[in-house]
């Protein structure tokens, strides 16, 4: 039985193993790494438009970081990873949906990348 070089877990004969850089990885680990949203996809905005629920489908988290971002206004990453205690691949999983919901976005402040509402008066 094989191990994944990721996740460590045990992987069976019959199990899908894939190869992620130079690594014997299990599907899980192979899927996080690949299907990652991207922030800026136009195709992905317009079909959350067409066919999304707006706020009624986030999941708990992402209204966290609404939530979070309506009351301190533009941020860092960093301070938003800290307050919500959150891993950085989470956040950007979950402010990819936002984006292309447009109700999140990232701005410059400064020489800052910071997170925002989409409409906000403050950015």
């Amino acid at each position: 039985m094989s191990v994944c070089a990721r996740c460590g877990v045990s992987m069976a004969p019959t199990d899908d193993h894939y190869e992620l850089a130079g690594e014997k990885v299990c599907e899980d680990c192979y899927l996080d790494h690949v299907a990652v949203p991207k922030v800026c996809d136009p195709w992905a905005v317009y079909s959350a438009k067409k066919t999304g629920d707006g706020q009624a489908g986030l999941t708990d988290r992402q209204k966290r970081i609404l939530e979070l971002l309506k009351a301190g206004g533009p941020m860092p990453l960093e301070k938003i990873l800290e307050t919500l205690g959150m891993d950085e691949a989470a956040f950007r999983s979950d402010f990819a949906v936002l984006r292309h919901l447009e109700l999140a976005k990232a701005t410059k402040v400064g020489d800052q990348v910071c997170y925002t509402l989409y409409r906000s008066s403050s950015a």
